[in-house]
């Protein structure tokens, strides 16, 4: 858990020098946006230790 917070620093690092002025807000200046097919809603679903419905079951907050 220790080595995280430096990772998370020096993806912050990695941020801060790249030149943000001509990239839109929604833009992902580490990676090309690429579309990819999306999931079904099985393909998600596949591995969810509880469904309901065709919804991901979670357990109630209440608070």
């Amino acid at each position: 858990m220790s080595a995280e917070p430096g990772a998370i620093l020096g993806g912050m690092q990695k941020v801060r020098k790249l030149n943000r002025r001509e990239v839109p807000p929604t833009a992902n200046p580490l990676r090309p946006d690429k579309p990819a097919p999306c999931l079904t809603q099985e393909e998600a679903l596949r591995n969810a230790p509880e469904k309901a419905d065709g919804f991901f079951a979670v357990p109630r907050l209440e608070g």
